[in-house]
């Protein structure tokens, strides 16, 4: 959430989207089901976020939603690009829940600052 281009949590989006290839293919998900859901789900999230403050201030600007859903999709495709499921596979379990963890904290994290908007106002 910014009117900036980028913000503190363009960096989370981008992290997010590569996440969300590794998790969403462990689940043996067909690439495109992958791309489509990860990415889908993002963009739907995005807009459905709201742009001002019950006090009237604005959240975010269109810009930054249109960064935010650009690093996601980057992140996403970097993921695919390098395989990252590869080294993801190879980690010991307690990194793979801490990994799962970050990504339910970042979609949880998401959903409430659209529930509760003024708390950043």
């Amino acid at each position: 959430m910014g009117v900036k281009v980028f913000d503190i949590f363009s960096l989370g989006h981008f992290l997010a989207g590569g996440l969300s290839f590794i998790l969403l293919k462990t689940l043996k998900l067909p690439l495109s089901i992958n791309f489509i859901f990860a990415n889908g789900i993002h963009l739907i999230l995005e807009y459905l976020e709201n742009n001002i403050s019950p006090s009237g201030k604005i959240l975010e600007s269109n810009i930054n939603h249109l960064s935010d859903i650009i690093l996601f999709l980057f992140g996403w495709f970097l993921s695919y690009l390098f395989n990252l499921y590869k080294y993801y596979i190879k980690l010991p379990k307690f990194i793979k829940s801490f990994l799962l963890i970050i990504i339910s904290y970042i979609i949880f994290e998401e959903i409430i600052r659209e529930i509760y908007p003024y708390i950043d106002a």
